[in-house]
């Protein structure tokens, strides 16, 4: 359901970087003799990087983030085993009333996302500096 919910967005995106491709620079690879793979491999995808970056860091914490979903369609179940972060979180703090608890959970989410987005980051920033 989430790919299907999220699906749109990222087409929208990666649709809108791929108009923003000068023609020209793609005309003048075809005048140079580049092949269609050639021409998606060296120009397309290195121009879309930061796009497609930016897409793959909004999809991971958006994975780690779910809970909405999990909720309506299957409650976490059966037993606990769909249960995400979040829904542990909610569970925690207003179920049980553990609010310090469920903070606790809240804040650790936070950072796994700053770390997973950080990490995607140094990655990237490495690839695109060997080029």
């Amino acid at each position: 359901m989430d790919v299907w919910r999220s699906m749109g967005f990222y087409g929208v995106l990666i649709f809108a970087r791929l108009l923003d491709i000068p023609d020209e620079t793609l005309e003048s690879a075809r005048l140079d003799g580049a092949t269609d793979w050639r021409l998606i491999r060296h120009i397309v995808l290195p121009l879309s990087a930061p796009v497609l970056l930016s897409s793959v860091v909004f999809s991971i914490n958006g994975t780690l983030k779910v809970f909405d979903s999990v909720l309506a369609l299957t409650n976490g179940g059966p037993g606990s085993g769909t249960t995400p972060l979040t829904l542990y979180m909610f569970r925690s703090a207003f179920s049980y009333g553990d609010y310090g608890y469920g903070s606790t959970i809240a804040s650790l989410l936070t950072v796994v996302c700053l770390g997973v987005t950080l990490i995607i980051f140094r990655f990237s920033h490495r690839d695109l500096t060997k080029g």
